[in-house]
């Protein structure tokens, strides 16, 4: 059940569902809901609505995609917020849990939602993120789908203020390049309230050469996990070839090369006792990628599955270290994204929803 975090417009995804963060008279109205009955065909989908009838807060109901490259449009009507004290947060968690019920139903493989209530109804986003994470989590009808949650923009996700600037101040003592920091800093949020990163932040600015903001090599700042090559290990030569000079054959060679990511992973799952469901729902995985790496000893996984399963197993940064080494990679103190994900595994904080709510706030992809 991989849970995914990213930015764009909810009209425009390819999943076989997009949910419609509907009114309870299922009528056409303004923000997520007025853009997909104009993308779906708004007389079809209108007609369609009201054979229906209504829907109340909280539960869910399903109409064919028409002009949407999605199939279905689940239309769950949220809550408005009220302050917290009308029973806002279990109708928002039953939005989700009834909507992932009614795409299971429907044999739906891949679905996108729109971080409900949190635009005219007026929901606080920080707070309507968490009640989405948990209740998508929670939810026994997401295992074999792909969830995405589409946000207008990566403003959407506030960290708190501590881990914000936790993290800035760890990416200013470790980084061996100019950070950038805007991706974490909200609108209208001021500067000056991080302490000596902002001012530090100029003046790294002020001196970065300006053909970096052209250069490709820029995107190195993003550290997105999109550079997966793995980087090339020593030649395993047998210490009696060394000393003898016999010649080492390669069957010799393989015979003797060490256990693969594949071998490791699995022998580490086996020496904490954990299930291997327990291990990729906590990594985030999808269960059809668990069982490829189970049946093949030689998988080659993308250092991001690596590291999702380094945080499933809670690994500290010596073993972490070990097992990108098996698959050919390593973190590096110049990827911002390996900085943050180096500071969840330095603080003992192995929430990979967490870690990726804070990779997508400071423009990194989340694992």
């Amino acid at each position: 059940m991989p849970f995914i975090l990213k930015t764009g417009d909810i009209t425009r995804q390819k999943t076989q569902a997009i949910v419609n963060a509907a009114n309870s008279a299922l009528r056409q109205g303004g923000g997520v809901c007025g853009a997909i009955f104009k993308a779906a065909g708004e007389e079809k989908l209108r007609e369609t609505c009201e054979k229906i009838g209504s829907c109340p807060t909280g539960r869910a109901v399903i109409t064919p995609g028409f002009d949407l490259d999605a199939e279905y449009i689940i239309h769950t009507p949220g809550p408005v917020w009220e302050g917290g004290g009308k029973n806002e947060e279990n109708l928002l968690y039953l939005s989700y849990q009834n909507s992932l019920a009614l795409a299971h139903e429907y044999g739906v493989k891949s679905i996108s939602f729109p971080l409900i209530s949190s635009g005219i109804y007026g929901y606080p986003p920080r707070e309507a993120l968490q009640v989405a994470r948990r209740a998508i989590v929670d939810s026994p009808f997401g295992q074999d789908m792909d969830i995405y949650l589409v946000l207008h923009d990566r403003s959407w996700v506030i960290l708190p203020d501590e881990r914000q600037r936790d993290i800035i101040g760890y990416l200013e003592e470790k980084s061996t390049r100019p950070p950038r920091y805007e991706g974490a800093l909200r609108t209208g949020e001021s500067k000056e309230g991080l302490g000596d990163a902002a001012p530090r932040q100029r003046r790294l600015k002020s001196t970065r050469p300006a053909k970096r903001e052209s250069n490709a090599d820029f995107a190195e700042d993003c550290c997105c996990f999109m550079r997966e090559e793995p980087s090339p290990a020593p030649p395993n030569i047998t210490p009696t070839a060394k000393k003898t000079g016999k010649k080492t054959t390669l069957r010799e060679i393989l015979s003797s090369a060490e256990e693969t990511f594949s071998q490791m992973l699995l022998r580490i799952i086996d020496e904490k006792g954990y299930t291997d469901s327990e291990v990729y729902k906590k990594a985030n995985v999808d269960r059809r990628l668990f069982s490829k790496i189970r049946t093949n000893p030689d998988y080659s996984p993308s250092k991001s599955t690596v590291i999702s399963f380094a945080i499933a197993l809670e690994l500290d940064g010596e073993m972490t270290g070990e097992l990108l080494a098996k698959a050919g990679y390593a973190l590096s103190p110049s990827a911002k994204a390996d900085l943050i994900v180096s500071f969840f595994i330095e603080r003992g904080n192995y929430d990979i929803f967490e870690l990726n709510e804070t990779l997508f706030a400071f423009d990194c992809n989340p694992l």
